[in-house]
């Protein structure tokens, strides 16, 4: 009988490997890798920022604590975050019209103070980035051992899809595969939520022991939306690391 729940993983993987290799094509310069054509649909920036804000803590974290505390919980974070958004949209980016076209914010730290700032700024960024894409890495493989016994081989066969892909496809095949990650996000986050709210009574059952048990293929998902998450701060990542080396001097 095959492994239903290494199927839907693996599923997924191929899925956002086929569509950010589809979109590795016709980048000529580090202004194309970084911003692309322009012409992406309201649609798709959304669910890639949308994609790119829900983290792995904020799933696991809010989740649990929705399961013993309510959803009371839930709703100072959904307030905060909407208020934040709507003072960037309305109050913040308006002021950044000085800056279309810049590529990065060393760029903008650039112009307004010099190219040693903003090579100092590119340097600290690009270190942060490292940082937390070994992070985001640490955790997809602790995943993969955990449930699935995935040897280290495999794990790092994973790992160069991801970055094959962030790294040569640019902004362009980010956004794409960060959008197949939303709606990764909206059919399993609500099968997960259902499972969960409606199948068990007390909150201190372990979830991994229990349901992971009882569902097949509930494994698979569990992992399917955890692996969404990582790869979509993990592109974001790659991708802000990559454009923050081309350190070209300001005239």
């Amino acid at each position: 009988m095959p492994n239903i729940d290494l199927l839907i993983f693996t599923s997924f993987l191929a899925i956002n490997l086929l569509v950010g290799l589809l979109n590795i094509k016709n980048i000529k310069n580090i202004r194309e890798y970084a911003i692309g054509t322009r012409n992406f649909s309201t649609d798709t920036i959304v669910a890639t920022l949308i994609a790119t804000w829900i983290s792995t803590s904020t799933f696991l974290i809010n989740n649990s604590r929705i399961y013993t505390d309510g959803l009371l919980y839930l709703l100072p974070s959904i307030f905060g975050n909407v208020v934040s958004w709507l003072l960037i949209s309305d109050f913040i980016a308006p002021h950044f019209e000085n800056f279309w076209g810049s590529l990065s914010a060393a760029e903008i730290i650039g112009e307004a103070y010099g190219n040693k700032v903003r090579i100092l700024t590119s340097i600290v960024s690009i270190l942060m980035s490292i940082g937390r894409i070994a992070m985001q890495f640490h955790v997809a493989s602790l995943i993969l051992q955990l449930f699935f016994n995935i040897s280290n081989f495999y794990i790092d066969l994973c790992i160069a899809v991801i970055i094959s892909y962030s790294a040569f496809g640019g902004v362009k095949s980010v956004t794409f595969t960060e959008a197949v990650q939303f709606f990764t996000y909206s059919a399993i986050i609500p099968v997960i939520g259902i499972v969960v709210w409606n199948v068990f009574s007390d909150p201190h059952i372990v979830l991994f022991s229990r349901i992971i048990k009882s569902y097949i293929g509930f494994k698979g998902l569990i992992v399917g939306i955890i692996m969404a998450m990582i790869i979509a701060s993990t592109n974001s990542y790659i991708n802000v690391a990559v454009v923050m080396t081309s350190l070209k001097k300001l005239h």
